[in-house]
């Protein structure tokens, strides 16, 4: 599993791929408040296409990012979920909080 940022025009992109689980936790919450914290930034991406498999830790940690993103007037949209990802952000109706793209 891996998380990179990639941060262009005002858009921040974090990238995550395999199993979205409470082990990347550390690296996940530095980069997205490292984005979230940049002046520049105006959104924040979570780009979900190479993950297979999500947790409820995951769930909470987006959640968390919302929360902080909608403090600095910041909007996150999550791109790319498919499968099984996909349906269990669907089943707890995170598709209601987020833009799923």
């Amino acid at each position: 599993m891996s998380v990179t940022l990639n941060q262009q025009a005002g858009i921040g992109t974090l990238s995550i791929s395999g199993n979205f689980t409470f082990g990347i936790h550390r690296e996940f919450r530095r980069l997205s408040e490292q984005a979230l914290d940049d002046p520049a930034c105006k959104q924040l991406d979570m780009d979900l296409a190479g993950v297979q498999y999500l947790d409820s830790s995951a769930l909470g940690m987006l959640l968390l990012a919302r929360e902080k993103a909608a403090a600095q007037g910041k909007q996150i949209r999550l791109k790319g979920a498919t499968g099984h990802a996909l349906q269990i952000l669907q089943a707890v109706k995170f598709d209601q909080m987020f833009e799923l793209v």
